[in-house]
């Protein structure tokens, strides 16, 4: 396996690890019980309902967030020549599992729906928490294609 496609696999491990990691230490940390159904996620990361979690959530996200940046840009391994096909890579790749593609879509299409919908704190987690499955599924397809 190439350098480049270690990196990526790395780097989306990492997101994945480090934001479950976090909030896990901030959910622990929260003093009162804590539901996915009745807080929201921000809930860990403000000092007023978790004074002794708050800072491991928060830097769970800016650790992700960084960990982030270059885990998409070295997702240029999955990009073709055309400008149309750089923008829609994952669907014209070859190599790319289509069905990863078309769950990275249905999820934006129903976080968007959601957005008109409703607003509740299960809602939030789902957003989150598939956008990590999503990141997984990638370094999954990335790590089976170039092996």
């Amino acid at each position: 396996m190439e350098l480049k496609y270690k990196i990526l696999c790395l780097l989306g491990v990492s997101v994945i690890l480090i934001y479950c990691l976090m909030t896990f230490i901030s959910v622990s940390l929260f003093p009162s019980s804590f539901s996915p159904v009745d807080n929201w996620l921000s809930d860990l990361g403000n000092s007023s309902y978790n004074p002794n979690g708050a800072i491991f959530y928060n830097l769970g996200c800016i650790l992700t967030g960084i960990a982030l940046f270059p885990f998409f840009g070295s997702m240029v391994v999955w990009y073709r020549e055309n400008l149309w096909h750089k923008i829609l890579a994952l669907i014209f790749n070859v190599k790319f599992n289509k069905l990863i593609s078309i769950y990275g879509y249905i999820v934006a299409f129903i976080n968007l729906l959601f957005v008109f919908i409703s607003s509740i704190p299960l809602l939030e987690w789902f957003t989150v928490f598939s956008a990590l499955a999503f990141v997984g599924l990638i370094v999954f397809n990335t790590y089976s294609n170039f092996l």
